[in-house]
C-alpha cells in the first residue's frame, strides 16, 4: 500500500479490463481503504480486495494464487507512516525472490504436462536509487529470471527521465463517479535541458544546477550524467563547451563525498570542483581534472585534454545565503548557457519559498525553474496562472504573471510514473540493430524482425535492457539537434553531422560505463592490446578484452575519447553509427500504425 499504490490502481483500471485487484498490504486495512477513497471513485473501490498480509511471507503469498494474475507489482508499504519502511527495499527482493520461487514451481508443473509457461512482467518499486542501480551490474536470480519479467521502479529515477525525457508528466485526479475513466488529467510540460536543441556548430552549453542533494536531487544529478551529451563536444579542443552540473546544498561537502564514492570511476576522470562559500571561497576556483593533472590516462585521450564532456561542481553554503545569491546571478548570467535550476528540497514550504526568493535577474535569464512539490502541484502552478492587470478607465485584462512564469512543480506522488511501454519497445528494435551489426529496414519485414526483437529481448539481462533504454532516452534530444535525422536515412545526412552523432553516441556510451562501474585501461593495458592489434592476433585480443571486462576493477578499453577508440577498437566506431542509423525506423515502427494487425511488439 506504498504511496503510489492508487496512482498505479488508476492506472490499471483505466489502460486494461480488470474484474479486480488484490492489495496485499502488512498496514491497517481500514486506514488503507479510507487513503484510496481519497483518490479513487466508489466503483474502482468496489473492485478492490485489501488482503493484511506480509509481502515477506511464503505461506501467506501462496494464498494470492500469483500463478492467475495478469500483473505484479510489488510496492512495498507506505514510506511516510510511523518513520516509513527503513528495510523497504530489502523485503521487496525477498518478496520478489519468494514469488519467483513459487511461480517456478507453476512452471515446473505445466512443463510436466507438455504446456509452455510465459513469464509474468513484475514491476518492483525500491525506495533508495542505490538498490534500483544494483540491475544496472548485476541480475536477479535464476527461478526469477525464468519465471519473471523484472523491471524495477524508483520513483525518484522515473520523474527525473519524466522531466527530461518525455518532458511531460501527467496527473490523474478523478476523484468521483463523473470522471470515473480518469478524464480529469492535469500535465505539466517541461523545457528540455538543451532548450529548442544544440546543434553540432553551437556555442551553447547546457548548465544544471540543483539545489538540495535530496533523493531527488541527486536523482536528477544521476539523470543529466546519462542524457546530457550533445553533439558539438570536441574532445581534441581545450576550451570545448561542457555540460555543467552544479549541485548546492548546506551539507554538500558530506554529500560530496558519499557521491564521489558510490562512482569511483567517473570521478577518476572527470572535471570537478567543490566550492565552501561559508569560508568565503571564490567562485572562480580552478577546476580538478584528474586526466590533465595525471599522467596515468593521458593514452585514452588527445593532447592530454579530458575527453569527458560533462564537469560537476559541489557548492556548500544555504540558497538564501548572499554568496549562493550571487553565484546564482553570475551563473544565469552566462548568454551562452542554457539554464535549468531545480530545487530539489524536501519540505513543500522549503522548496517554494527557495523559489520564491531568488535573484529577480534568475527569473528572466534561465529557461525553467523546476520545484519538487512531494504532496500536490497547486501551490507553483497558481503562482504561473493569469493575473489582472489595470488597462485605466476600469478595464482590466488577463496575462501571465511574469515573475514567476517559469515556474513548474514536480515530483508529486499521483502522477504516472510506471508506464513506459514505447520506451520499451523502442529499446527492443535498437537492441535488435546492436545485434545484427546493421541497421535493420524493420518495415519491409517486419513479422520476421519484431519476432526476433521480442526473442533477443527475452534473453537480455536486466542491466543490458536498462542500457538500450539509456540510449532511448537520447533520441529526442538528437533529433532536437539534427532534425532531418527523424526523417532520411543516416547516410543521407551531412558527414560532419553523422560524425558529430557518432561522437556524441559515445560520450554519452563512455558516461554510462562509468557510472555503472567500468574502468579505463592503464597504459600497460593499452599498449598490450595494440600489440595484439598491430600483429593481428584478433583471437588474443578479443580473449584479453572478455578477461579485463571479467576483472573486479571491470575494465573496459573502449572507454576513451572517439579518436583513440579508433585506434585501440576499430570496429566499434561502427556500432555508435548503426544505433543512431536505427532511430528513424524505431520511431516510425513504435509510434505508427505499422505493427501487424495493429499489434503490440509483446502481442508479435
Amino acid at each position: 500500500a506504498n504511496e503510489i499504490a492508487s496512482s498505479v490502481i488508476k492506472q490499471l483500471f483505466t489502460k486494461k479490463k480488470l474484474d479486480y485487484i488484490i492489495l496485499q498490504t502488512s498496514s491497517k486495512i481500514d486506514e488503507v481503504r479510507d487513503v484510496l477513497s481519497s483518490h479513487l471513485p466508489e466503483s474502482y473501490l468496489d473492485k478492490i480486495i485489501i488482503y493484511n498480509a506480509l509481502r515477506d511471507s511464503q505461506d501467506e503469498l501462496e494464498l494470492l494464487y500469483i500463478e492467475n494474475a495478469v500483473d505484479l507489482y510489488i510496492l512495498g508499504e507506505n514510506t511516510t507512516w510511523n518513520g516509513g519502511e527503513t528495510y523497504h527495499d530489502a523485503i521487496s527482493m525477498r518478496c520478489v525472490t519468494i514469488v519467483a520461487n513459487l511461480l517456478m514451481k507453476e512452471k515446473l508443473t505445466l512443463e510436466k504436462k507438455g504446456k509452455s509457461y510465459k513469464a509474468k512482467e513484475c514491476k518492483v518499486l525500491f525506495d533508495y536509487q542505490t538498490t534500483n542501480s544494483i540491475f544496472q551490474f548485476a541480475d536477479v536470480s535464476v527461478a526469477a529470471r525464468n519465471t519473471l519479467r523484472i523491471i524495477p521502479i524508483n520513483r525518484y529515477d522515473s520523474w527525473a527521465r519524466m522531466m527530461m525525457v518525455d518532458n511531460c508528466a501527467k496527473e490523474v485526479i478523478a476523484t468521483n463517479e463523473e470522471n470515473i475513466l480518469g478524464s480529469e488529467v492535469t500535465e505539466t510540460t517541461y523545457t528540455p535541458l538543451d532548450g529548442e536543441g544544440i546543434a553540432p556548430n553551437s556555442q551553447e552549453h547546457v548548465h544544471l544546477v540543483i539545489v538540495g542533494m535530496s533523493k531527488m536531487g541527486i536523482a536528477l544529478g544521476q539523470q543529466a550524467l546519462l542524457q546530457a551529451h550533445y553533439p558539438n563536444f570536441d574532445d581534441t579542443a581545450a576550451n570545448s563547451k561542457r555540460t555543467r552540473i552544479t549541485f548546492i546544498d548546506t551539507h554538500a561537502d558530506t554529500e560530496m563525498a558519499f557521491f564521489k564514492g558510490r562512482y569511483t570511476r567517473l570521478f577518476e576522470l572527470m572535471r570537478h570542483r567543490h566550492i565552501d562559500t561559508t569560508i568565503q571561497e571564490i567562485y572562480q576556483k580552478d577546476w580538478t581534472d584528474p586526466i590533465q593533472n595525471n599522467e596515468k590516462w593521458q593514452h585514452l585521450c588527445d593532447k592530454g585534454t579530458n575527453f569527458l564532456d560533462v564537469e560537476v561542481e559541489f557548492i556548500k553554503g544555504s540558497i538564501e545565503s548572499d554568496d549562493v545569491r550571487s553565484i546564482l546571478s553570475e551563473i544565469s548570467a552566462d548568454d551562452r548557457a542554457k539554464v535549468t535550476i531545480a530545487i530539489c528540497l524536501t519540505q513543500t514550504y522549503q522548496a517554494v519559498a527557495a523559489s520564491l526568493y531568488l535573484p529577480l535577474e534568475v527569473y528572466d535569464n534561465v529557461q525553467e525553474i523546476w520545484v519538487y512539490q512531494r504532496e500536490v502541484s497547486d501551490i507553483i502552478k497558481s503562482m504561473t496562472n493569469l493575473q489582472k492587470v489595470d488597462l485605466g478607465n476600469s478595464q482590466w485584462t488577463d496575462v501571465p504573471y511574469q515573475r514567476y512564469r517559469n515556474l513548474r512543480p514536480f515530483g508529486m506522488l499521483y502522477a504516472d510514473i510506471v508506464d513506459d511501454s514505447i520506451r520499451t519497445e523502442r529499446a527492443k528494435l535498437v537492441n535488435l540493430a546492436y545485434e545484427m551489426g546493421t541497421n535493420p529496414s524493420v518495415l519491409n519485414d517486419s513479422d520476421g524482425l519484431l519476432k526476433r526483437a521480442n526473442d533477443d529481448w527475452k534473453r537480455l539481462p536486466i542491466h543490458l535492457r536498462l542500457s538500450n533504454q539509456n540510449f532511448i532516452d537520447t533520441i529526442n534530444q538528437k533529433l532536437r539537434s539534427v532534425p532531418l535525422l527523424k526523417s532520411v536515412p543516416l547516410n543521407s545526412i551531412d558527414n560532419s553531422e553523422k560524425d558529430a552523432l557518432s561522437r556524441c553516441e559515445h560520450n554519452r556510451w563512455n558516461m554510462e560505463k562509468l557510472l555503472i562501474g567500468y574502468s579505463p585501461c592503464d597504459s600497460k593495458i593499452y599498449d598490450e592490446l595494440l600489440g595484439y592489434l598491430k600483429k593481428g592476433m584478433i583471437k588474443e585480443y578479443k580473449s584479453r578484452k572478455k578477461e579485463l571486462k571479467k576483472l573486479t576493477t571491470k575494465v573496459h578499453p573502449d572507454i576513451c575519447s572517439c579518436n583513440k577508440l579508433k585506434t585501440i577498437d576499430p570496429d566499434a566506431i561502427s556500432y555508435d553509427e548503426t544505433l543512431s542509423a536505427a532511430i528513424p525506423d524505431s520511431i516510425r515502427l513504435v509510434d505508427s500504425d505499422t505493427l501487424p494487425n495493429n499489434k503490440s511488439m509483446d502481442e508479435i
